[in-house]
């Protein structure tokens, strides 16, 4: 298993850095990348919001930020949760896990990929 922080992608001139609690397990055809834990994750909080009412019944709105958001850099991706990419809609340079591998017990041990 090839252990290791960041890879640069010559293919894409890309550095993809884990932001998550956990380590992330790439399992590829021939090789599986395992991206460390990071000690400083993306943390979401949320601020929320009464937008309406229909019948009396409030409707809300769920405002997720974050306060450790890494600034943009060029050629520079994060893996990060689903949770994440869906609140920063804006931002390109966030990936989460995808394509979970389970193991025989159903515990995810990795996955085939990124998405946006």
């Amino acid at each position: 298993m090839l252990d290791i922080e960041r890879i640069k992608f010559d293919i894409w001139n890309k550095m993809i850095i884990n932001k998550t609690p956990y380590p992330v397990n790439v399992i590829c055809s021939t090789r599986t990348i395992t991206f460390p834990k990071d000690e400083d994750p993306i943390r979401l909080s949320s601020e929320i919001e009464q937008i309406a009412s229909i019948d009396g019944i409030p409707v809300y709105k769920e405002i997720y930020r974050s306060g450790n958001m890494p600034e943009y850099v060029v050629g520079v991706i994060y893996i990060v949760s689903a949770m994440v990419v869906n609140a920063y809609p804006d931002r390109d340079d966030l990936v989460y896990p995808y394509d979970v591998v389970r193991d025989d017990d159903g515990y995810i041990i990795g996955c085939r990929g990124f998405a946006q």
